[in-house]
């Protein structure tokens, strides 16, 4: 019996709102281009897009090539690392998207609960965070903008098709100058532990686990 890793897909976003950069994205390629031992990842970088964002995503889920969903994204103000614990059912705001955007205040999904919880376990993902060195917490919610929709049709999509992918959304603070604490360096570290981490089982849960298929 040979074992195979889990699949993880792993998301960013690109550079948005005036930003010389998006933390999120940077960390993405570069654990692209050095994916860590032992885990198997696709990455995609998406568009700061309400129309847009999801349905690379949606593709991915559908492709049967994911077991683990992790979406990252940036938030400006915050200075730590934080995973977020819900998904509201609600976007709009006064921030436009990359395409002009603004939308007043309407539910994602029509028919969709208030909120829906992260199916990978937030109080670990930021524990193995902060065991890198990098500040980490949890939060509630990762606000109303695209990062919170983006995260909650992933978390919808997979509760109605039954697919048995677990994801979660963590937010990034603007990285430190290189070489000092809290760097793109450190926070990339921080996320390799973050999915690491989420390849784990919870105790007495079956729904994460190693597939393995016969050697040939």
């Amino acid at each position: 019996m040979s074992v195979m890793p889990l699949r993880i897909l792993l998301s960013g976003f690109k550079k948005f709102g005036g930003l010389g950069g998006n933390p999120s994205e940077d960390a993405v390629r570069r654990i692209a281009a050095d994916p860590p031992h032992g885990v198997a990842i696709e990455t995609i970088v998406l568009p700061v897009e309400y129309g847009r964002a999801f349905e690379p995503v949606r593709s991915a889920l559908e492709s049967g090539r994911v077991d683990v969903a992790v979406h990252l994204g940036v938030a400006a103000t915050r200075t730590a690392v934080e995973v977020e614990r819900f998904a509201l059912n609600w976007r709009g705001g006064a921030q436009a998207d990359e395409a002009g955007i603004v939308l007043a205040g309407e539910r994602i999904d029509a028919r969709g609960p208030t909120a829906l919880e992260s199916t990978l376990p937030v109080e670990a993902l930021a524990a193995a965070i902060r065991r890198t060195g990098v500040a980490a917490q949890v939060s509630s919610h990762a606000g109303t903008f695209l990062c919170n929709q983006f995260r909650y049709q992933t978390l919808r999509h997979a509760q109605i098709r039954k697919l048995g992918v677990r994801a979660a959304f963590i937010h990034l603070p603007l990285p430190a100058p290189d070489g000092h604490p809290g760097d793109l360096a450190a926070i990339t570290a921080g996320v390799v532990a973050a999915l690491r981490e989420a390849t784990e089982p919870e105790p007495g849960d079956r729904s994460i686990r190693t597939r393995r298929s016969r050697a040939r």
